[in-house]
């Protein structure tokens, strides 16, 4: 399928066949000899000059169309393989503390993970408490303006950090941190960028926290809302 900047070279080159076919055609119309009265030898079937010329015509602008196809094609695989790709990898997880004012916090790391930088990389993250496992009816939209984090050049990483805005009571604490429980905190969001070619790029991520025996602290992908394009 090509692109819509291909269509006016797409249209000259038919307009170019179509040119090619109709002078071919004038051309044997104007010759003197050009009935068949003339060619006595040949067969009234036998495909003429100018159906030649068409035939030619033609060919040319279908192996135009078919190479302007392939470098397309060419161009894209190229661009899949030096663009930059953004992802989130699993960072410092914070327990909450609130004798001393401590939220749950999370601080997971924005990664370009591609072969050139990102341009103007803006994010979005949240954190809240939902069901196990996430319903369908919860909306992940983000209504907050972004964070702008500038340009991320390759293999470059940054820390971002999701605060749960909110308290929970001892009872609700044990149940997100108990690895069996019915709620969890979950932290989610949007990353958005340009690569070096001027495509947009967004980055969605939704995770939520587990807490092991001891230290270990880990999270656990949701089955939806983690794509990237």
């Amino acid at each position: 399928m090509l692109k819509p900047q291909d269509k006016p070279l797409l249209l000259a080159l038919l307009a170019v066949a179509f040119a090619l076919a109709l002078n071919a055609a004038v051309s044997f119309a104007e010759r003197p000899d050009h009935t068949s009265s003339n060619y006595p030898d040949k067969s009234p079937n036998q495909i003429p000059e100018w159906g030649w010329g068409a035939a030619e015509a033609i060919a040319t602008g279908l192996i135009a169309v078919y190479a302007i196809r392939q470098y397309r094609a060419s161009e894209r695989t190229s661009k899949r393989q030096l663009r930059a790709y953004l992802t989130i990898r699993t960072g410092f997880i914070g327990g909450q503390h609130k004798e001393v004012g401590h939220y749950f916090t999370h601080h997971p790391s924005l990664v370009n993970t591609g072969s050139t930088p990102a341009k103007n990389v803006r994010y979005k993250i949240k954190m809240d408490v939902f069901p196990v496992p996430l319903p369908s009816t919860v909306d992940l939209t983000i209504r907050e303006q972004p964070i702008f984090a500038g340009d991320f050049a390759p293999q470059q990483v940054s820390s971002i950090e999701a605060v749960l805005p909110f308290y929970l009571s001892e009872e609700d604490t044990w149940d997100v941190i108990w690895f069996g429980g019915r709620t969890k905190v979950y932290v989610y969001g949007v990353v958005m960028y340009e690569d070096v070619f001027g495509d947009p790029h967004e980055t969605t991520f939704c995770h939520w926290l587990v807490w092991r025996s001891g230290e270990s602290r880990q999270t656990m992908t949701v089955n939806r809302h983690n794509t990237i394009t």
